[in-house]
């Protein structure tokens, strides 16, 4: 699936970099630019909101980075591993980290 055709608030993960479905590759800026922002295969990412002229807003981490439709459409990703069930069927997700002191 592209990251236009991820719902809003999945936790997905890129397969690839900007690769656009009939198969061109993307020019190479905008690749190495992609890349710049931390979006290489293996980046988890979140689409956090859509615009209204089809773009998102999507998470990388700590950062937000607006995207354009064409842009999520030359993303490819798949959905993150499920969360690891817990003892008493709970899913649980890695909280931050404690430190005492």
């Amino acid at each position: 699936m592209t990251l236009e055709e991820a719902a809003t608030g999945l936790d997905v993960v890129l397969v690839a970099g900007a690769d656009v479905r009939d198969g061109r590759p993307p020019r190479p800026p905008v690749a190495r630019r992609l890349a710049e922002l931390g979006l290489r295969a293996g980046a988890p990412v979140r689409i956090q909101n859509r615009t209204s002229g089809g773009g998102a807003i999507v998470a990388v981490g700590e950062d937000r980075i607006a995207l354009s439709r064409d842009i999520l459409r030359a993303v490819r990703v798949e959905p993150a591993s499920a969360p690891t069930p817990a003892p008493g069927g709970r899913a649980t997700q890695p909280g931050p980290e404690r430190r005492d002191g």
